[in-house]
């Protein structure tokens, strides 16, 4: 599976589309194997992705990917440094570049999980700290996918079978599921 990206600007109101889509990175980041979700650092410069050899809804195995831009090119890609153990995928990084939102089966309190859990990193320095999962105000038993954080702090994402859902981001602590206080 190759990931495509539109090359195009804003466009004006009442102006037509007009550019193909593209393979992103040919050969470097799109490949033979499964790649989903790219999104991008503010600058631009750094890519990160999910993948595996095989199609995840099957497979239940992925990894968040980093390659970076430099010269015009993109690098080899390499497993990010809070990824590479458990199954994780779909990364989305926050607006301002503190934060990036992913999905994993990672063990909870020592015990094992066979669904995909909504999980973060904050940015420290250069690297990023240590995973924290999401709390049951956003996570359940079914599969939580495909983060996006609003400016106004919003969290977007789908759980299970059913529509998607809508949240504000934990503070802190919350016992309330529909209303949490931004933190991005």
């Amino acid at each position: 599976m190759r990931l495509f990206v539109l090359l195009a600007g804003v466009l004006a109101a009442g102006s037509s589309f007009q550019a193909p889509a593209q393979v992103f990175a040919p050969g470097v980041i799109s490949n033979d194997t499964w790649q989903w979700r790219l999104t991008f650092a503010p600058d631009g410069h750094t890519a990160y992705f999910s993948q595996s050899d095989g199609f995840f809804p099957a497979t239940r195995q992925a990894t968040i990917y980093r390659s970076r831009l430099r010269d015009g090119a993109w690098s080899t890609p390499e497993v990010a440094p809070f990824s590479g153990t458990h199954a994780d995928m779909d990364p989305f990084i926050t607006r301002d570049g503190n934060w990036l939102y992913f999905s994993s089966i990672r063990p909870q309190g020592g015990v094992e999980r066979a669904d995909l859990d909504l999980w973060r990193v904050e940015k420290r320095g250069a690297g990023w700290g240590e995973p924290e999962r999401l709390g049951p105000e956003v996570n359940t038993d079914a599969d939580e996918l495909y983060a996006s954080v609003a400016s106004d702090g919003t969290l977007y994402f789908a759980s299970g079978p059913a529509a998607p859902a809508r949240r504000r981001l934990p503070h802190g602590s919350s016992t309330r599921r529909s209303r949490l206080t931004a933190r991005c």
